[in-house]
């Protein structure tokens, strides 16, 4: 009897789907710009993962721009509803956003 496997895509992994899920509170506005995250330890209970998965989705949402994660305090929204496309470079981006250079 052959053994199946299976392998998660990219993207689809413990990390990315807690990533999507908080992504998901700041774009719907149940965290907004400012606000402090769930500490690791309350998110490590809430996702029941590690801590070294809730770090990585961490660092997705820090890199999608979303989050700051300041050491020792915690992380936060940085995202403020207004998403900036740095596709044109980011003086242009700012400037099609309205921002005074």
């Amino acid at each position: 009897m052959a053994r199946r496997t299976t392998q998660s895509s990219p993207g689809t992994g413990k990390p990315e789907r807690i990533a999507t899920v908080l992504e998901h509170e700041i774009r719907s506005g149940v965290l907004g710009f400012g606000d402090r995250l769930q500490s690791e330890n309350e998110l490590v209970q809430r996702f029941s993962v590690s801590r070294n998965t809730i770090r990585k989705g961490l660092e997705e949402l820090s890199s999608r721009g979303l989050i700051t994660t300041k050491v020792g305090i915690g992380s936060f929204v940085t995202f403020d509803g207004m998403p900036v496309d740095d596709a044109v470079g980011w003086s242009q981006a700012l400037a099609n956003a309205g921002a005074n250079a």
